[in-house]
């Protein structure tokens, strides 16, 4: 009896020593973590938006009052060739943006009996992007294929110091007609980086 409960000890011991060092990196005590970091609301506040900001994607679309811009025929429609510009094509129009000069240009791609180019317009308030306006510019009927309108406006630019201290500026194009209106839109900052 005296040799088997040896046996049991060393058995005993044994199993204890490979269970330490098979099963102790799982049961031991986890390494001490860096303390959280809390960031002061300070210091969210920030002049411009960060870099790569991908704009108001998690604020819902506006239905303020729409501002209606008076336009004038333009000959050519935009230089497309230029990086002055940002375009929003959706059923059957074509809605564009002039960073210099704020302008809001649109035309009909098929022969729908209107179309329109609408900007949601939003200001970076130091800590969010701030929902200013809706402007919309249209054309009727009257209208035909591939001819533009441009109608004129102003909003802050990127490097301009707005109402809440906070420089930035951009707007969600969208181009919509009788068929109905795209599904996305555009993000457009407007930094024309002209001071002024």
């Amino acid at each position: 009896m005296d040799h088997l409960a040896r046996r049991r000890r060393l058995a005993a011991s044994g199993l204890a020593l490979v269970l330490t060092f098979t099963l102790a990196p799982a049961f031991t005590a986890p390494a001490q973590a860096a303390p959280a970091r809390v960031v002061p609301a300070q210091a969210l506040d920030r002049e411009s938006p960060p870099p790569g900001d991908p704009g108001p994607e998690g604020e819902p679309w506006s239905s303020g009052e729409t501002e209606y811009l008076t336009g004038v025929r333009h000959p050519t429609g935009p230089d497309f060739a230029s990086a002055d510009f940002e375009c929003h094509a959706g059923n059957g129009a074509l809605a564009c943006w002039e960073k210099v000069g704020d302008g809001l240009y649109i035309t009909k791609t098929d022969s729908q009996s209107w179309a329109a180019a609408r900007a949601w317009v939003y200001a970076w308030d130091r800590t969010k992007w701030r929902y200013i306006k809706l402007m919309e510019c249209g054309i009727g009927s009257a209208w035909l294929v591939g001819q533009w309108r441009k109608c004129d406006t102003d909003i802050w630019e990127d490097n301009s110091l707005n109402t809440w201290g906070g420089r930035g500026s951009g707007l969600r194009l969208r181009a919509v007609g009788a068929w109905g209106q795209g599904g996305n839109y555009a993000w457009v900052r407007n930094d024309d980086n002209i001071p002024g």
